[in-house]
């Protein structure tokens, strides 16, 4: 291969890569989550009080990269099984980028928090069986509440916990 065609090649593979850098990385198969607005939780104030014996409430920002990672898992959800149900909510869809318009209406907590203080907060959540979300606690996002009989059951939290909720609960539908 002469030097020209290598690199007519490399510029060819070059180009290729940044169109697809460009992607909007918050689209699954052409999707985005305006697409699923039929499952948005439309005011944090109905956190517990959906009609649904159990469902899943799952807190996401557009930009947070491990957000990302878990939409193709959530979409295939959401488009294949969604039993039970899962509303999603975008924490920063308030008027204000930080999230903290919402934020205050959580439980209070410490800002700096180690993986033992967040075991040590989800584990307390959950035994709690928190009925209103200003015994709930926000702690991060991705994070995937389960809601029984307007009770929290259960707490999911990161990327990896909510993939495998979403890929285990879809090969049991």
């Amino acid at each position: 291969m002469t030097i020209f065609k290598k690199s007519a090649f490399l510029l060819s593979f070059i180009a290729l890569s940044c169109i697809s850098c460009g992607k909007n990385v918050t689209e699954y198969e052409g999707k985005t989550y305006d697409d699923y607005k039929e499952f948005q939780l439309e005011k944090i104030d109905d956190f517990y009080n959906a009609d649904e014996g159990t469902y899943f409430l799952q807190f996401y920002f557009e930009t947070c990269p491990y957000c990302k990672k878990v939409m193709p898992h959530l979409f295939r959800y959401l488009s294949e099984s969604n039993n039970p149900k899962v509303y999603i909510f975008d924490i920063k869809s308030s008027s204000d980028p930080t999230g903290d318009t919402y934020r205050h209406m959580f439980k209070e907590r410490n800002d700096k928090l180690t993986n033992e203080d967040y075991e040590n907060l989800t584990n307390e959540m959950v035994q709690s069986h928190p009925s209103n979300i200003q015994d709930t606690y926000f702690l991060s996002v991705p994070s995937l509440y389960k809601i029984t009989n307007h009770k929290l059951e259960n707490f999911y939290m990161g990327s990896s916990n909510l993939i495998k909720m979403y890929d285990e609960n879809l090969q049991n539908y």
